[in-house]
């Protein structure tokens, strides 16, 4: 389903991700702008979810970029959540 404000912070859902990064081949870009201005940039070479019976598992190529590489170490790792743990750091 997804939730918030689609003219603003919004969130898809993992269904809806799942379905659209599973018509192709994808690459993931993540750009982020701080308060004054400054921008950066992630940049994966390939993007994947496994399906919900994968735990919407993620699935990354490697990281270009100047905003850190904070994905790589959910590489391979499934989506948790409080209600639906699938880890022990939730």
């Amino acid at each position: 389903k997804g939730f918030g404000n689609i003219d603003g912070e919004h969130w898809l859902g993992l269904e809806n991700i799942y379905n659209l990064a599973k018509q192709g081949d994808y690459k993931l870009l993540v750009e982020l702008e701080d308060w004054v201005g400054k921008k950066v940039y992630a940049e994966y070479s390939s993007f994947h979810l496994e399906s919900e019976s994968e735990a919407f598992r993620l699935r990354l190529g490697t990281y270009q970029g100047n905003a850190g590489d904070s994905l790589t170490s959910h590489n391979g790792k499934p989506f948790t959540t409080l209600d639906r743990d699938k880890d022990a750091f939730t």
